[in-house]
């Protein structure tokens, strides 16, 4: 019995040696000998490399998720924590995908976002708010402002890449104006109409989960600057700078409130 013992043991260290080249398939010989961290750690390592399928990058994150969260966290607690949060990371990037509406997964000749390769945020910015998003409302746009945060730097330096944060942020914005035919608002009593905008939606959604809106909007200047709105007429202008004072009307009026 010891023999045999010894002889599986001998063998498992010559095929984990063996498999320490072959990344694909080595976590699965450490899930059986019960190296949980490690499959783990290597499931990651090929979800971050995967770009072909989204789905199988999915895959790869939920059982390195598992083998996270059965490994023995004695000693390695905190490491665990930060693995599971980055993992989460990319989980969230994978459920914007999958939620793309079905009219991009169209256009795009997708049946479904699962079968399409894996997107970068600002590609997923992109699409979300395209003309090919017809039905587009401020919870794709709000989607579009939350994929940021995920924004990998692109390089230059940290002037520059502030700078081309905030420019896709004033377009996911400008884009978000260009939803509405603003000249169909009448300036006699424009605000109940503005307030059915996808701009101004937005806008109330972006408050209402405790953004601050002076830092998350851009200045009605930056706005009206924009190359889509620039040449819009006087009465688009008023209307937009009127639903910019009707917003911090409704700032200051809940804080004075409180």
């Amino acid at each position: 019995m010891q023999h045999r013992t010894y002889t599986s043991g001998k063998r498992q260290n010559q095929l984990g040696r063996f498999l320490e080249g072959h990344a694909n398939i080595s976590w699965l010989h450490d899930i059986q000998t019960g190296d949980f961290l490690e499959s783990a750690k290597t499931l990651k390592v090929l979800a971050d490399s995967e770009t072909d399928l989204v789905a199988r990058k999915k895959t790869m994150l939920s059982i390195a998720k598992l083998s996270n969260l059965c490994a023995n966290t004695t000693d390695g607690e905190n490491n665990v924590d930060e693995a599971l949060n980055l993992i989460d990371h990319e989980m969230n990037l994978i459920n914007a995908q999958e939620q793309l509406p079905k009219s991009i997964l169209e256009a795009y000749g997708f049946d479904s976002s699962d079968q399409m390769k894996v997107l970068s945020p600002r590609q997923l910015i992109e699409l979300y708010i395209s003309e090919e998003n017809r039905d587009a409302d401020q919870v794709d746009f709000k989607k579009a402002l939350d994929l940021l945060d995920y924004l990998a730097p692109t390089g230059g330096t940290p002037e520059q890449i502030e700078k081309d944060l905030q420019d896709l942020k004033l377009r996911i914005w400008a884009s978000a104006v260009s939803r509405n035919d603003w000249s169909e608002i009448p300036a006699s009593d424009p605000v109940d109409l503005i307030k059915e905008t996808v701009f101004f939606k937005l806008a109330d959604d972006c408050y209402l989960q405790g953004l601050d809106l002076e830092k998350e909007m851009p200045s009605i200047d930056a706005l009206m600057s924009y190359e889509t709105l620039k040449n819009s007429n006087s009465n688009v202008k008023f209307l937009i700078q009127t639903g910019y004072e009707y917003i911090n009307r409704q700032i200051h009026n809940a804080e004075t409130s409180t």
